[in-house]
């Protein structure tokens, strides 16, 4: 039996050149597991905490050394000794050591690299890949709310559909664009390999940057991996991307859709109510194959998510981020009231891998479809593509270039051919 040895941890830059945490399990066997935690630029209120040093004369304040300590000092002494396949158990020990509601005393980022570091090892030392390991957990998971629980569930393993972020605004650029994320979304049809969905991606990626080129307008990739262009209004984003997809022959409706992540962003200054908004939203899903609309609403705002659930055109996948965090109390809630029918899913939202899956089960049970979300500063960790394939996700969202965010393709592909030799 391989117990946890030591667990390390140590100071890496993310895709934005920030310090983020990266934990290293090591096991009695010498095998050893490494995990690191992404970063959010556009977060909800209500994520998990994560813990920086605040010297302002050190990386802007980011420095990452409370965490680090946290993580040797607190969290390794307890967990010492442990088998790594105790995945429920070893994150219940973690978060009763940190007793808060939002792991404001250990911090997200200390939190999360052990839990996904862990599982590697769990998944190593049950001679399992890791997309299947953390399947097994899903499947076994138990999920105890209010009024129902969560048995076994059947699946069979499959790839999501890539929600490739092209343009990119709101935070993540200095142009006057409101929304944050452009998707390009490949229809999937019979026997369609992740490669040629891939294809879709990068032929339509490259018509683009033709486009813009012709355009004169400069085409510097943004945090994400898309285009960063001075784009300005979402009709004009979503006119380019048609005209980069058509241009290959792809059809709209047959061969891609399109999704928006508006990051709770009003689409002009000149729309007040939400009744306007939700017109706004209605006749731009008339008007181009919309698929997915992301926090269209600020998260505070349940009256209009709930009303736009409601009135929303057939079709069109509202999804909650910053107004549920993959938190799974929250995303009951949001259920439960009808505000949204599709969820995010950031691990470094929640912290822990039990509470992730726990989060994906309770949408699977509820029938809300699920995106498994890279973030802004992210790190070459692929893990998010183990897990999508694992909690049976509807897409990923991920930007098509940067090797932080290729890197979760390439898992996939490999993913893909590893089920597809064993079916």
């Amino acid at each position: 039996m391989a117990l946890i040895r030591k667990i390390n941890a140590r100071q890496i830059l993310n895709s934005r050149g920030l310090p983020t945490v990266e934990a290293v399990v090591l096991l009695e066997n010498d095998q050893q597991f490494t995990a690191s935690c992404p970063t959010g630029i556009s977060r909800g209120t209500r994520e998990a905490i994560e813990l920086t040093d605040k010297d302002f004369a050190r990386f802007r304040g980011r420095e990452v050394n409370t965490a680090i300590r946290k993580i040797n000092e607190i969290i390794f002494p307890v967990l010492r000794g442990t088998n790594p396949i105790e995945q429920g158990l070893i994150d219940r020990k973690i978060i009763d050591l940190d007793g808060t509601p939002n792991l404001a005393n250990l911090g997200v980022n200390a939190v999360l690299p052990v839990s996904t570091a862990v599982a590697k090892a769990g998944a190593s030392v049950a001679k399992q890949h890791f997309f299947a390991y953390l399947n097994h957990y899903f499947n076994e998971l138990i999920v105890e709310l209010d009024d129902y629980k969560i048995d076994t569930t059947e699946y069979k393993h499959h790839i999501p559909r890539p929600a490739f972020v092209l343009i990119e605004g709101g935070q993540h650029t200095e142009s006057n664009q409101p929304f944050q994320e452009f998707l390009l979304i490949p229809k999937v049809s019979d026997n369609q390999s992740f490669w040629e969905q891939l294809r879709i991606g990068s032929e339509t990626f490259y018509n683009l940057k033709d486009i813009l080129i012709e355009r004169g307008l400069p085409c510097s990739y943004g945090e994400e991996g898309g285009f960063s262009s001075p784009v300005n209004t979402p009709e004009e984003a979503l006119d380019l991307i048609l005209s980069a997809a058509e241009k290959t022959g792809f059809t709209p409706y047959t061969d891609f859709t399109l999704g928006i992540d508006a990051a709770g962003a009003k689409p002009s200054d000149s729309l007040s109510s939400h009744e306007e908004i939700i017109n706004y939203y209605t006749a731009l899903k008339d008007k181009y194959p919309i698929e997915l609309i992301e926090d269209p609403f600020p998260e505070q705002d349940w009256a209009s998510w709930i009303d736009f659930v409601e009135m929303a055109p057939e079709g069109a996948l509202i999804v909650g981020d910053d107004f549920t965090v993959t938190n799974p109390e929250l995303v009951e809630q949001a259920i439960s009231r009808s505000a949204i029918s599709g969820l995010i899913i950031k691990p470094n939202q929640v912290g822990t891998i039990t509470d992730t899956l726990r989060v994906a089960k309770i949408a699977n049970y509820r029938e809300v479809k699920t995106v498994v979300s890279h973030r802004g500063g992210d790190t070459n960790d692929n893990f998010i593509a183990d897990l999508a394939v694992g909690v049976s996700a509807n897409f990923i969202k991920c930007g098509l270039t940067r090797g932080e965010r290729v890197a979760k393709y390439n898992r996939l592909l490999e993913i893909d051919a590893i089920i597809g030799q064993a079916s």
